[in-house]
């Protein structure tokens, strides 16, 4: 491993995602990681104080945690590093939350390419690093302040041996001249550090006044330091709403009323001096001397332009996907449908009613229900297309399945069995319930008129009924059609518009 190699601590327990994750780390050009995995929370918590880690990717569905909680636990751990929630839950809501409990960057797993997630890596290295140097500073500016108070209060208590303490106050004048070069020099490093940075950083004194405007956040914004001191951000550092286009909370009044962390809501705005948008992410945090007194606010940014458009392309993306998905399902299913009716009347074809009855013989038989085929089709057909045309002919077998529909109950199976027959699914229904349901559709059927250009047409049914008994020979569902076609046979030969039961007379006839 490279002296620049960065260690992150991956917390989680799939292990395809863990390897997707490794693959994008992998294929960064411009970083060099070492990627350390930890199916749990419990796992990898003793791994901080002595890893080296540069961040932490936290999947907020682990087994032994659920949710934001384990943010909190990482941060509280010795030599923490900063946290990057790395999860599928595509949540706004939770997102803030993560981010009000300090995580630097909340990420959708499936929504980000290798570059984004080396960004956010670099940028949450880079603030944690500022945060460092900016307590590192705080922490040496108070232990001068408090040598500085103890050497003043020495010569103030200076009393006639005055004379006698000269070299002592002399040493102690030395002492405080040495702390004033050790704070000089602090307050540059710190000056350098948040110089060099990759994030904007703004500081502002309690009126909200600049007091400090680093490179990046001047080309941010488009104001130059020497101008931008003294003025009051709002002036400098406009942000609105994305969707909305209204002025965004002003988080620098907040942080300076709050006394705390404020992080930016999503979908901000900069509108930089020259009018043009940047998209920005960051926080804004109070600055505190060793007595607690507020001293002003520090703001932190960072441009997330690219992020949030290959956000948005994906987003287009999955949408193109989900609709073209939509489509082929309702494809499918106008396959699947087309696949199992009639094209003429839209009832079932023969092919899925025979794949329905077959299933529904079989629940009938071994439940011992009734269940009766009836089978029909119109008298004189051939005669009724030679008088009036195959047009009328074919409107009359439409006219006859929306006529026989209107009678199916909810159970009832109809379909067009071939040329002018058709043939009803009956469940739960005995032959003599079944005689009801046919003399209905029949006498509906001789009631209708039809115009012609040959005058009025009137059609009549001949209509034959079978029930499955129960027998060996009914054990098929083509064996009950046979009876219920042959019952249609008899209806005809006995004089047609009337209907028949096959009986077990007939049967014996055989």
């Amino acid at each position: 491993m490279g002296s620049n190699t960065l260690r992150v601590l991956a917390i989680e327990d799939n292990p395809a995602d863990l390897r997707l994750l490794k693959e994008q780390l992998g294929d960064a050009s411009s970083m060099d990681f070492e990627v350390v995995g930890a199916g749990t929370l419990k796992d990898a918590l003793p791994l901080i104080p002595s890893g080296g880690f540069a961040v932490a990717l936290l999947d907020l569905n682990l087994p032994d945690n659920f949710g934001l909680d384990g943010i909190e636990k990482i941060l509280a751990t010795p030599a923490a590093p900063p946290v990057i929630v790395l999860t599928g839950f595509d949540n706004q809501e939770m997102g803030l939350q993560a981010l009000s409990k300090n995580a630097e960057d909340y990420l959708v797993k499936g929504k980000i390419e290798s570059d984004i997630l080396v960004r956010s890596i670099r940028y949450s290295i880079q603030r944690d690093q500022a945060r460092k140097a900016v307590r590192q500073v705080n922490a040496e500016l108070r232990a001068a302040n408090e040598d500085l108070r103890i050497s003043r209060l020495s010569a103030l208590n200076l009393t006639e041996d005055a004379m006698r303490m000269t070299e002592e106050a002399i040493q102690a004048r030395q002492q405080a001249e040495q702390l004033g070069s050790e704070l000089a020099r602090t307050t540059e490093q710190m000056r350098v550090t948040l110089t060099s940075i990759g994030d904007g950083v703004i500081a502002v004194d309690i009126e909200g006044r600049i007091t400090f405007l680093n490179p990046v956040a001047a080309g941010l914004t488009g104001w130059v330091q020497e101008e931008a001191i003294g003025q009051l951000i709002r002036e400098v550092f406009q942000i609105i709403n994305e969707k909305t286009r209204q002025p965004a909370e002003d988080i620098v009044g907040r942080s300076l009323r709050e006394r705390h962390v404020v992080k930016f809501d999503n979908n901000i705005v900069l509108i930089a001096r020259d009018g043009h948008e940047i998209s920005i992410e960051d926080s804004a945090a109070p600055i505190l001397d060793a007595a607690g007194n507020l001293l002003g606010v520090v703001l932190v940014f960072h441009d997330v332009t690219e992020k949030r458009q290959a956000e948005e392309t994906l987003r287009h993306t999955k949408d193109l996907l989900e609709i073209a998905n939509r489509e082929l399902q309702q494809s499918l299913e106008r396959e699947q449908l087309l696949a199992r009716t009639d094209g003429l009347t839209g009832l079932y074809n023969v092919r899925y009613f025979l794949e329905l009855a077959t299933h529904e013989l079989s629940a009938a038989l071994r439940y011992r229900h009734p269940l009766t085929i009836l089978m029909f089709d119109v008298d004189g057909f051939k005669q009724i297309n030679d008088l009036v045309g195959h047009t009328v002919g074919d409107n009359v077998l439409v006219w006859i399945a929306r006529t026989t529909s209107a009678h199916m109950r909810a159970a009832d199976v109809l379909a067009r069995y071939g040329g002018d027959e058709f043939i009803i699914l009956l469940p739960e229904t005995n032959a003599k319930q079944a005689l009801q349901i046919a003399e209905r559709i029949r006498e509906s059927t001789a009631a209708l008129r039809m115009e012609t250009e040959k005058g009025i047409l009137t059609v009549t049914l001949s209509i034959g009924i079978a029930e499955a008994v129960g027998s060996a020979r009914d054990e098929n569902i083509e064996t009950v059609i046979q009876y219920a076609d042959k019952a249609l046979y008899m209806a005809k030969a006995e004089g047609r518009n009337r209907t028949i039961i096959y009986s077990s007379q007939m049967r014996a006839g055989e």
